[in-house]
């Protein structure tokens, strides 16, 4: 199984990186989300035939600082486990 190299950050919005087995980038990143990180880079280890960068959220918020996207990171999650509906989260911060 391929090892990649990760960067993240954790749901106390400590940055963390570190090596992980899986079977392709996209199932490393799913792996870290459901550890409870937000992946932010994720890339097949050295020695690897070609290094596969995935726009796990690196490219596409690329133009969002970091901390804001904890901050909304930590507001989604803690009212998402109140129940409030997506949508509404979603408009209350906009």
């Amino acid at each position: 199984m391929p090892t990649f190299r990760y960067q993240a950050i954790s749901d106390t919005g400590a940055a963390s990186q570190g090596e992980i087995e899986a079977e392709s980038a996209d199932a490393a990143s799913a792996a870290l989300a459901s550890r409870g990180f937000i992946p932010m880079q994720v890339s097949q280890a050295r020695g690897a035939s070609r290094s596969l960068q995935t726009p796990a959220f690196s490219n596409f918020l690329s133009p969002v600082k970091t901390t804001e996207l904890i901050l909304f990171t930590k507001q989604f999650k803690t009212l998402i486990r109140s129940g409030v509906p997506m949508l509404t989260i979603l408009q209350v911060l906009e």
